[in-house]
């Protein structure tokens, strides 16, 4: 049995986002191509720090605030293909 977790845009209009523009990030989102999360963004639907709230609960996942350079593994970002860093925005 898996852990059920509350829908993204329930979480979402809980913490404060309005739920026409949600619906304006999906339609966008469909459109364009892209996932609900990519939609959201380019739309400017919900602030980031909301939506990264968001996101960490909806998944259980914790946000990291801040990320020590110096403590990453060079050799485990080299496997992550460039085009997929470049897309996924990391580091």
């Amino acid at each position: 049995m898996g852990i059920r977790r509350e829908p993204l845009d329930s979480i979402l209009v809980r913490k404060g986002a309005d739920p026409d523009r949600l619906q304006e990030a999906r339609t966008h989102a469909e459109r364009a191509g892209v996932d609900y999360v990519a939609g959201i963004t380019r739309t400017e639907a919900v602030d980031e720090g909301v939506l990264a709230q968001s996101l960490a609960e909806a998944t259980g996942l914790p946000i990291i605030e801040e990320i020590d350079i110096e403590a990453l593994d060079i050799q485990l970002i080299r496997q992550i293909p460039l085009g997929l860093a470049r897309e996924q925005g990391v580091l």
